[in-house]
């Protein structure tokens, strides 16, 4: 699958890091610190002062736009709140442009304060996130021309006549086909002759409606997975053509043997459909990815099992870009961190604190997590309208309201005190986690993406 955003500077000296991790070798913490110094050093741009004076003009044009929408500048997640808002009922593509440049945004057009940035570094970051701006704009801007296809696709469809016994003609050989490709993937015990005279009505049903002839492998395999027993059993089926597109949800997460083998199965009878209708003359193969894609969650398990060089390009979803271009509520990110501005501890110093070996910490740590996680909305919510000294007051809560025992409590004021950034760092990432979330959510509506309101079958 050919890659949306080609790896930047970053991926070049983290991935190796990330690969060590997942093969289970544990990274000193000083390997990290090294890494975010060569990240810092990354290779150098030199801005014309034709770039420089873009950046104005952008960031003036940017702010203007801003303000026509009603979105506010100075909160962060007010900000991804409100846009989701606009998203959902003002979609546009003005508004879908803004968008792309707050998800790209290098660091020069949320930043509030900007007295400690050149002109050349502003024209740095506008260099930076250009390329990728247009490339999720242009990604998004497909998404949503194929949004509204399909959805047009099936208001259609619904009118189309529902299937009778076929008469013999050309569609027999193809039908054959599909019979056979069903019988070798599904190992059915039915009769695969009644199965093949009962696709060729299908397909006859299909080539009768230009728009059901035009996602017609994507039909067969909706219709061969729902109703196979009765295909193998009588004449053609009679079925609801709406409930034929209901989202189908699949268990992926808890794999017993049986569900992975059966979404292997049903990915596979797809992929084959897919292939032996791609260059048949009206069938549309990349509306009928789409499709797929969005009436289940097995494009999500494809994605999990498979590289870039699959052989069904589903493209990124909007949760995947988010991996990529990580969002923050916080300017300085965890320099904000209120208990360590206050108390003139560093991030460094709270890192260390975090992954230092010490079983009376880890267990401190995870003793005041079970405690957050258990009412985290209200607590997020409460550090979302709080004031500085609201937020030690909060944290402080939140330690004594863990109950630690003895035996883990913090040995001295200065661990004490780490403690607490530490949770305040996590109230910091769990408002970051929902203002990311409302983005995603934003995205989503801004191209359609929504299969749920399809209706699930569960």
């Amino acid at each position: 699958m050919k890659k949306l955003f080609e790896p930047d500077y970053g991926d070049a000296v983290l991935d190796p890091l990330i690969q060590r991790t997942l093969e289970g070798e544990v990274i000193p913490f000083d390997e990290w610190l090294e890494a975010e110094y060569a990240l810092e050093a990354e290779p150098d741009i030199e801005p014309t002062e034709v770039d420089i004076q873009a950046a104005r003009e952008a960031l003036a044009d940017f702010l203007q736009r801003m303000d026509r929408f009603g979105l506010p500048l100075n909160n962060r997640f007010w900000l991804c709140e409100n846009l989701y808002g606009k998203a959902v009922k003002e979609p546009s593509d003005r508004l879908l442009r803004l968008y792309c440049e707050l998800v790209c945004d290098g660091g020069y057009l949320l930043d509030v304060d900007r007295s400690e940035r050149t002109p050349e570094q502003d024209a740095i970051c506008l260099l930076r996130q250009r390329p990728c701006c247009e490339s999720l704009y242009t990604y998004m801007t497909a998404m949503k021309k194929q949004s509204e296809r399909f959805a047009e696709v099936l208001r259609l469809v619904g009118k189309a006549k529902s299937p009778q016994q076929a008469c013999h003609d050309a569609d027999d050989q193809l039908a054959q086909k599909v019979a056979e490709v069903y019988a070798e993937i599904m190992k059915p015990k039915g009769n695969c002759e009644r199965l093949s005279d009962n696709v060729a009505s299908l397909m006859q049903a299909a080539r009768a409606s230009k728009s059901l002839r035009s996602i017609e492998p994507l039909f067969l395999y909706r219709v061969l997975t729902r109703h196979a027993q009765r295909l193998q059993k009588g004449d053609a089926p009679q079925f609801d053509m709406d409930a034929l597109w209901h989202y189908q949800y699949y268990q992926l997460d808890e794999d017993n043997g049986k569900n992975y083998k059966t979404c292997l199965r049903y990915l596979s009878l797809f992929e084959a459909l897919y292939y032996l209708f791609k260059d048949e003359p009206g069938v549309d193969t990349e509306l009928c990815l789409y499709g797929f894609d969005h009436l289940s969650n097995l494009g999500k398990f494809y994605r999990m099992f498979n590289d870039d060089s699959a052989a069904l390009d589903f493209g990124p979803e909007i949760d995947d870009i988010f991996l990529k271009f990580p969002f923050s509520c916080f300017e300085r990110g965890y320099g904000d961190n209120v208990i360590l501005e206050s108390s003139g501890l560093s991030v460094s110093d709270m890192e260390k604190y975090l992954s230092a070996k010490n079983r009376r910490r880890s267990c401190a740590l995870d003793r005041v997590t079970a405690y957050m996680n258990r009412s985290l909305i209200e607590l997020t919510t409460r550090f979302l309208e709080s004031s500085p000294e609201q937020v030690w007051k909060l944290c402080s809560e939140i330690l004594s309201g863990a109950d630690l025992p003895l035996a883990q409590q913090p040995a001295n004021e200065k661990e004490k005190t780490l403690l607490l950034a530490a949770i305040n760092n996590a109230l910091m990432e769990a408002q970051d986690d929902w203002a990311e979330d409302y983005l995603i959510r934003a995205g989503k509506a801004l191209v359609g993406d929504d299969p749920l309101q399809l209706g699930t079958d569960e």
